[in-house]
């Protein structure tokens, strides 16, 4: 496709590029075409248009960067009544897209973590008093004659019983 005119609404157009399988920014879109400024608007000095663009593979942030500020100046030197303070920001979309949400997201990441921690707390505590109502038995094994590997083993096997199924669990305990 690429390198082939299409015509839309009798207008011909160049496929210059083809986005992936999946690709959905900003949303479902089955055909991007070049955008039409209106003659008002596209006086040198309007800068109302982000721009979206993948980095070529091996290229890094402030390689790009770099590079953009270069054409800025370029630009500065061509056109010094307009573009005089034109400085370029790379950002990745990701960063861009959470920007107003990172500190909604990190205090919902934090209170997800604590309510864990809590869950964590409340089976530890469960664990122990059931290790605690259990002490009793445990003496008495071991004045029967029952060494700590035997002890451990009974309750690894008990653990292991737990986790079947209720039918099985009670054949366990038969």
């Amino acid at each position: 496709m690429i390198g082939q005119s299409l015509t839309l609404n009798g207008d011909s157009y160049t496929v210059i590029g083809v986005a992936p399988p999946g690709f959905e920014f900003p949303r479902r879109i089955d055909l991007w075409k070049p955008a039409m400024l209106a003659e008002k608007k596209s006086t040198r000095g309007t800068n109302y248009l982000k721009i979206i663009a993948r980095l070529k593979e091996g290229t890094s942030v402030p390689q790009a960067e770099a590079q953009m500020n270069q054409i800025a100046s370029a630009l500065a030197e061509k056109y010094p009544e307009n573009d005089t303070n034109l400085t370029v920001k790379i950002v990745p979309l990701l960063e861009e897209q959470v920007r107003n949400l990172r500190g909604v997201l990190l205090i919902l990441l934090g209170t997800v973590g604590f309510v864990l921690l809590i869950a964590c707390a409340n089976v530890a505590n469960l664990s122990l008093a059931r290790a605690a109502a259990r002490t009793r038995e445990f003496a008495i094994r071991t004045a029967l004659g029952a060494n700590r590997m035997r002890i451990v083993r009974q309750l690894l096997t008990r653990a292991w019983c737990w986790r079947l199924s209720a039918a099985r669990w009670a054949l366990c305990f038969r």
